[in-house]
């Protein structure tokens, strides 16, 4: 447990009411179908118990039954059901997959892979001469992106569902097990994403591949390139992955889908039933031109919804909405529309700093720190006091008054860490609008390239 240390409370000012929140332990917040340990009789644990580092989270990543957590000392918490595999060894143990031999295809189909566990550990897991660069986790697998530090050599680990995680011998893995991409000699893997039974990497060069269960249902267990256009000097942010669509996102500010529209889940008109390639929202595209300096900065694609956060704190939402996860009061939403986020002390809509999604529910982070979330409320998942779904935005009342440090949405239930200031999200968001704005400074002042901050 984290030692508590007394230090001013952050203020934050909301018309003309100032809020304090409260510098705390960690504590986890945890709601719905939730993994043991993580269950609502013992949210009042530290999710850090468990990890000998006692350090602040790094990201926090959920499937539809298991959790994983990268700490700042380069630990991983993983818990949940462990079915397919996808927590990994029950003990505190060396990893055998990283073993300085590389592991061919060969090797894999000769190891003697130990059965996954049909049932629900917490695992802390640390690996030994690597340096953790990036986490993920689809609805039934877990993804791995590591750094040999002997001679930075980057290696992809996963472990759990084979379709997901791309074994080739259609076998499930509790050893997390290195995937190959071939072709891609002296071209890196940059970052990792996961969603249902579908994976994704982004390469330094910018090259994409997935696989997994593919968008028309096809099992695709090879990582196939997806070839899109990107302006010039533009590269990949992200990408988010839903059931049959995905959300892609560049640095600079543009958006794509690819995938099923049956639901609106592409941002496009009911005629558009879907598109193999990823392409431009049409709808953000007219937004752009006609407001100045728009820039799209996150998405988060549910199962069949997606959320989109613009650099003016709006949220839009589009797709399924039969459960309330798009905050509206249609059934399906083809076209993006704003969200209303009320701020709870004025008369006027609060701005939002993060965006959350789970298969049907959704919730966000406001500029005031204040936790909204609406959708389906199955098992009491959003943490609200409400018999149905939910289909507006609602303030998440347990944690008013606390710093949000970690927050993700499962396939069933969702997880809120609350600690302190220093390792709040609204904090990182600060220190990241910084060095966006520095850096636009130094383009204006005549500089090709930014100082790095």
């Amino acid at each position: 447990m984290i030692p508590f240390v007394a230090s001013p409370s952050t203020e934050e000012k909301t018309s003309n009411i100032t809020i304090q929140k409260q510098d705390t332990n960690f504590v986890v917040f945890a709601y719905g179908i939730v993994p043991p340990l993580l269950n609502h009789s013992k949210i009042k644990q530290s999710l850090l118990r468990k990890d000998p580092t006692h350090e602040g989270i790094v990201k926090l990543k959920c499937g539809a039954e298991h959790f994983v957590c990268l700490t700042e000392k380069n630990a991983l918490i993983i818990g949940g059901s462990n079915k397919y595999g996808q927590c990994g060894y029950t003990e505190l143990e060396q990893l055998e997959a990283l073993k300085n031999k590389p592991v061919t295809k060969e090797d894999q189909e000769k190891t003697e892979e130990p059965e996954p566990q049909n049932n629900h550990i917490w695992t802390v897991l640390k690996i030994d001469g690597h340096e953790i660069l990036d986490i993920a986790a689809g609805s039934y697998h877990t993804m791995i992106l590591v750094k040999r530090n002997e001679d930075g050599l980057r290696r992809l680990l996963c472990m759990g569902h084979e379709l997901g995680s791309g074994f080739l011998d259609k076998k499930h893995r509790c050893n997390p097990t290195e995937i190959f991409i071939p072709g891609t000699d002296g071209d890196p893997i940059k970052k990792i994403f996961a969603g249902q039974l579908r994976s994704a990497a982004v390469l330094e060069s910018g090259r994409i591949f997935m696989w997994g269960e593919w968008f028309s249902g096809q099992k695709q267990r090879h990582p196939v390139e997806i070839n899109m256009t990107l302006d010039e000097g533009d590269n990949i942010k992200k990408i988010s992955i839903g059931k049959m669509h995905a959300l892609i996102i560049t640095k600079k500010g543009k958006l794509y889908s690819v995938g099923d529209n049956t639901y609106g889940e592409l941002g496009e008109p009911r005629n558009v039933r879907g598109r193999d390639r990823p392409a431009t929202i049409e709808f953000f595209n007219n937004w752009g031109r006609v407001c100045k300096g728009f820039q799209i900065i996150d998405c988060e694609a549910g199962c069949r919804h997606s959320i989109i956060l613009d650099n003016m704190g709006n949220i839009y939402t589009f797709g399924d909405n039969s459960e309330g996860q798009c905050g509206l009061e249609e059934n399906r939403v083809y076209t993006p529309k704003i969200v209303d986020v009320p701020d709870i002390f004025a008369d006027t809509n609060a701005k939002a700093s993060y965006i959350f999604a789970g298969d049907a529910h959704s919730a966000c982070l406001t500029l005031n720190g204040d936790l909204f979330a609406w959708g389906d409320n199955s098992a009491g998942r959003l943490g609200i006091e409400s018999n149905g779904s939910v289909f507006h935005p609602t303030l998440v009342d347990e944690l008013v008054g606390r710093n949000l440090c970690g927050a993700c949405l499962g396939g069933f239930f969702s997880i809120f860490v609350a600690g302190t200031e220093n390792n709040s999200l609204l904090k990182k968001y600060e220190i990241r609008k910084r060095k966006t704005q520095a850096r636009k400074t130094l383009r204006l002042g005549g500089l090709k390239l930014p100082i790095k901050l």
